[in-house]
């Protein structure tokens, strides 16, 4: 049997499907309002207008976004973002990039966002380690200790014990020769300084007297 039938009264063919002696219509989806009809395309404007609604509820485990496969090369990064009113989480929202991915001329950007977002559990910190300066030594007045260098970059406390004044850490200079002052500690005590990376530190007795006992570290 042919597809399609002939309306008897008009004349007017009818698209069909036969399937086993049974005539299926043939439609086209369209939407719009009352009195007019888009025909749907994947095309803009063409597609069928589809929204995901509702209460998403609290999850056992956070949720998990991944990106993998081969992406093609971005002129920026791509962004991940997770924003909104989320539930409290026991364990932080795990975003994954995997896959094949191009060098990018800056790193791919992953914000979390959202209006309440319980407080995690945990946030590491990466320290810089301690390094010691001197334990126990003397120093004539103008003199230097030894210098330690490859000093990891970062916000340090400058610490130290001594018997007498203005114990300087000094740090060398961009010209490897001149020696620049980061702190100074009229007696013991202790102030902030901040290190660049693969710093050289040395200490100085900055007064016109000895000074001795001197124990001192970054940290």
């Amino acid at each position: 049997m042919a597809d399609n039938v002939t309306a008897p009264a008009a004349g007017v063919v009818f698209a069909t499907d036969d399937i086993a002696g049974v005539h299926w219509p043939l439609t086209k989806l369209a939407f719009g309002p009352d009195n007019s009809a888009t025909p749907v395309a994947d095309a803009a404007g063409a597609r069928l207008p589809v929204v995901i609604g509702g209460t998403l509820p609290a999850f056992a485990s956070p949720p998990a976004v991944t990106i993998g496969g081969t992406l093609p090369g971005f002129a920026s990064p791509p962004a991940v973002t997770i924003g909104g009113s989320l539930p409290g989480f026991a364990s932080p929202p795990a975003v994954t990039i995997s896959g094949s991915l191009p060098a990018f001329a800056s790193p791919p950007t992953v914000e979390l966002g959202a209006t309440s977002l319980a407080a995690l559990e945990s946030v590491s910190i990466n320290e810089p380690p301690v390094r010691t300066l001197a334990n126990n030594i003397s120093l004539a007045a103008g003199a230097a200790s030894t210098a330690i260098t490859a000093v990891a970059a970062g916000s340090y406390i400058f610490e130290a014990i001594f018997t007498g004044s203005d114990l300087q850490l000094q740090r060398l200079g961009p010209d490897g020769a001149t020696w620049i002052n980061a702190g100074t500690l009229a007696t013991s005590g202790s102030v902030g300084v901040v290190l660049a990376a693969n710093d050289t530190l040395r200490l100085r007795n900055a007064s016109a007297a000895a000074m001795s006992a001197i124990t001192a570290r970054v940290a």
